[in-house]
């Protein structure tokens, strides 16, 4: 492993250099403003950065193939319009998985972040897993997926609520 970079991100400015700065930043900037800094603010955004990159190696080979031409042949070639319904499918899958990826990695910002403010799931969830080791972590989460909390309208809720009363 070589230094060659280290000249050029001597420059970059750092959360503790400039404060003021960080709320006018735009959010890909402050993606890319993480890798400046040290190794745990370098792993904030892992997710957003991993589902940027490879989407952005996607779109390109897409972009070669409609330069070829392939991608219009795809299109004009079909007489029943599937092509466009199944790309409909998959841009507004992609958007989903978009969506939920960046609210992942915020949450697990939330959780690595001493100081953050936090969702009320993710300070419940902190309340719940304080002092307790990792098996007994695991053990609650196993419990949880298997038998998830009923919304707060169903008529499950509403007998609990009548039966504690």
């Amino acid at each position: 492993m070589t230094d060659t970079f280290a000249p050029a991100a001597a420059s970059f400015a750092t959360a503790a250099d400039t404060p003021h700065l960080a709320s006018r930043r735009s959010p890909l900037a402050s993606l890319f403003a993480a890798l400046s800094e040290d190794d745990t603010a370098s792993y904030q955004f892992l997710l957003v950065l991993r589902f940027l990159v490879l989407n952005l190696v996607a779109t390109a080979l897409c972009a070669a193939a409609w330069l070829k031409g392939w991608v219009g042949a795809v299109f004009t070639g079909d007489s029943t319009q599937l092509v466009l319904v199944i790309t409909i499918v998959f841009g507004f899958g992609m958007v989903s998985c978009a969506r939920k990826i960046f609210l992942t990695s915020s949450e697990i910002n939330q959780l690595k972040g001493p100081g953050t403010p936090r969702s009320p799931r993710i300070t419940r969830y902190l309340e719940t897993v304080r002092g307790r080791d990792g098996q007994s972590r695991a053990a609650r989460a196993t419990h949880r997926r298997a038998h998830p909390a009923p919304a707060s309208g169903s008529p499950a809720t509403q007998a609990s609520v009548i039966d504690q009363s």
